[in-house]
């Protein structure tokens, strides 16, 4: 059984995207998926907030969530002024979530610590949680965002990227999958190569 998560994995090599696209279930068509995000670094405060929402059991009000969060990591009242302006800023990315992407220096980084994410050029999407009612404008603005309701809900393929009018579907047909792949083991993309660890 494949567990659901809050995390989708991304890459910026399309070589790599290839790889994974072809590499499974060759009697089966493919799909790369190719989506233009505004990426952002992913702050130690992101951090919290994305672990907390992802242990979320049962329904709470934003406000109820900013305020547990603001009780169990007190660092974080360095960064807002008060728990309005923490809501309003967890709602900007609560129902669509967002891309995570190592800059040039992280990625020199991974080079030493973790290959693996090197080597694959990886990013990942974190997907957003869902909400009683929908995030209109309205829900939106700073004197309402505390007011939203999470619902503690994974869903397979967020809505934001399987719906988006600038995510591009490619269609890979099975039977040129395995010269896909040898195409991409001669430029060094390969099995041994993505899963180095060391």
């Amino acid at each position: 059984m494949v567990k659901k998560t809050r995390f989708l994995d991304f890459t910026t090599d399309i070589n790599v995207a290839l790889f994974f696209a072809c590499n499974q279930d060759v009697d089966i068509d493919g799909s790369l998926f190719i989506c233009p995000y505004v990426p952002r670094k992913m702050s130690w405060c992101d951090s919290f907030i994305i672990s907390e929402l992802s242990l979320l059991k049962e329904e709470i009000t934003l406000r109820d969530f900013s305020d547990n969060l603001l009780r169990k990591y007190t660092e974080i009242k360095s960064y807002y002024k008060d728990i309005t302006e923490l809501c309003t800023y967890i709602v900007s990315w609560l129902d669509h979530g967002f891309v995570v992407l190592p800059d040039k220096d992280e990625y020199e980084k991974l080079k030493e610590y973790n290959k693996r994410i090197y080597n694959q050029k990886g990013a990942f999407f974190v997907c957003g949680n869902k909400t009683k009612k929908p995030l209109n404008s309205w829900n939106r603005i700073s004197s309402h965002a505390g007011n939203n309701i999470i619902i503690p809900e994974i869903n397979d393929v967020p809505d934001t990227i399987q719906d988006s009018r600038f995510v591009t579907n490619i269609k890979i047909p099975s039977n040129l999958k395995c010269e896909l792949l040898n195409i991409l083991n001669e430029k060094g993309i390969n099995e041994e190569y993505l899963y180095d660890s060391m």
